[in-house]
């Protein structure tokens, strides 16, 4: 998944903007504290499908038009909302529950289609093809029919896909011990089954391509499994007919394992413990796992948040980690040097002013990969839609004007050398980033501004020997 980090479509989506609620000064919007993360839009369970409580989210992107979609899971079904204008979100469609309302339903997204699992019995996996919302009038929701319903389980608790292999994993099913439950996506609109894991019940997991450090496991596929009562476990699923164990981790304040996600080069993976706060009276605690090595994953440390919230689940994106931790709602951390140790709180929104205890509550998931820089927080009672600052996502250098050859989409800065007498001089250049290269490719001396004390080739730059002097 990419997320262009305020690019294009982030700028035309903030002109449009017209009702949000801004973090202001005072930490707070409204009544909601937050921390660089501003408040989009707000819609409570009733004015999104309803039901007892609602749960999870995901989100699609058509990639033609550039309309943004969260899919919300209810108790009683999935609600399909608009959010390219983020500001005023538009209830399209309804997925009813398949067979009975149940308090659990999870959604992914592959290609055009939505996968729907929920506790429910009987349940199975709901495809969805989500091009049928986009004839769709707002104001007229619209009840959708799944293309098809896979049966080959009843109930699950989740599902995740590896879109990078076309492989969706089912875990939590009444099949293979509550294990790996594998269907091919080679046909989206028609899973099959393809193999199996049934060494442990996995609450969670989070398959992947591996493309790390360890070169014995290079180009498998490793599905991170969260289990529970068990800890984590590593299951090699390169070949969907033997998919086996590779190496588990316990520790020692284990409560309840429940969801974690690997990061970007696959160095780390990041644990979250949904029991633990109750059991133990820690405050929101996130492990550290060094997963360099496949065979022996390590907790090299953990964050510790400064309320007892509760964590639930939680994404990566480049060097931010999202989580959503229940009653303190929407946080956001800094994971760059997480590798030794270091972790940071940058941001949040707390859709649960009321309290940040450890109890079962407010912000069930978050979907942070829309393309636009909003994010989706689904939560018990209602989804929000929230923009965090450009200072969350981190600046991007880079030239930002689409007519130039060598146009960055990502960039939020544009940025370039800003000394005119530099042979590759940025007219347009906002933002210095130290590129600068002067004549017969070399950087301009240091000596100059300093001690004076000038080399015979810093003399020749100086004096323009090479067609192009350096400033005096």
């Amino acid at each position: 998944m990419q997320h262009w980090k305020w690019g294009a479509m982030g700028i035309l989506l903030a002109t449009g903007v017209h009702a949000q609620t801004p973090c202001g000064m005072d930490g707070l919007a409204g009544e909601n504290a937050c921390l660089e993360v501003d408040l989009m839009d707000m819609a409570p369970l009733s004015e999104v499908g309803g039901g007892n409580n609602g749960n999870d989210c995901w989100g699609w992107v058509d990639p033609e038009s550039g309309r943004e979609f969260v899919l919300y899971g209810r108790s009683s079904g999935t609600a399909i909302v608009e959010i390219t204008d983020p500001t005023n979100m538009v209830y399209l469609a309804n997925v009813p529950t398949a067979t009975v309302a149940s308090l659990w339903r999870d959604i992914k997204v592959y290609d055009h289609y939505a996968y729907i699992v929920s506790e429910a019995s009987g349940h199975g996996l709901q495809v969805v093809d989500l091009h049928d919302v986009l004839t769709l009038t707002p104001g007229l929701v619209a009840n959708l029919t799944p293309v098809t319903t896979y049966g080959n389980f009843g109930k699950a608790h989740n599902v995740i896909i590896n879109e990078e292999s076309g492989f969706g994993y089912v875990v939590g099913s009444n099949t293979f011990s509550g294990g790996l439950h594998i269907v091919s996506l080679a046909n989206p609109a028609a899973p099959v089954l393809a193999g199996a894991y049934d060494g442990a019940y996995s609450h969670d997991a989070h398959p992947i391509v591996y493309n790390g450090p360890d070169a014995d496991y290079a180009g498998h596929e490793l599905v991170f499994c969260f289990n529970g009562y068990n800890g984590m476990a590593i299951v090699d699923a390169t070949d969907k007919s033997d998919v086996g164990l590779v190496s588990t981790l316990t520790y020692a304040e284990l409560g309840y394992t429940h969801q974690g996600w690997v990061n970007e080069d696959h160095t780390l993976c990041f644990v979250n413990d949904e029991l633990d706060e109750q059991n133990f009276g820690n405050n929101t605690r996130t492990y550290i796992v060094d997963i360099t090595d496949i065979d022996a994953p390590a907790i090299i440390g953990y964050f510790t948040a400064p309320v007892p919230a509760i964590d639930h689940n939680h994404y990566v994106v480049g060097d931010r980690l999202f989580q959503a931790n229940y009653l303190s709602g929407m946080r956001v951390l800094d994971v760059s040097d997480a590798a030794n140790g270091n972790v940071e709180l940058v941001a949040y929104y707390d859709t649960n002013p009321e309290s940040d205890a450890a109890d079962f509550g407010g912000a069930w998931s978050v979907y942070p990969y829309f393309p636009s820089g909003n994010v989706a927080i689904s939560t018990m009672t209602g989804l929000y839609i929230v923009r965090p600052s450009e200072a969350v996502w981190g600046a991007v250098s880079g030239c930002t004007y689409a007519f130039a050859g060598n146009y960055n989409p990502d960039a939020t800065e544009d940025a370039g050398c800003m000394d005119s007498l530099a042979l590759n001089f940025s007219a347009t250049a906002e933002v210095d980033n130290g590129s600068c290269v002067y004549a017969g490719g070399a950087s301009c001396p240091e000596d100059v501004n300093q001690d004076g004390l000038v080399s015979i080739q810093d003399l020749l730059l100086l004096l323009g020997a090479f067609g192009v002097g350096c400033p005096l």
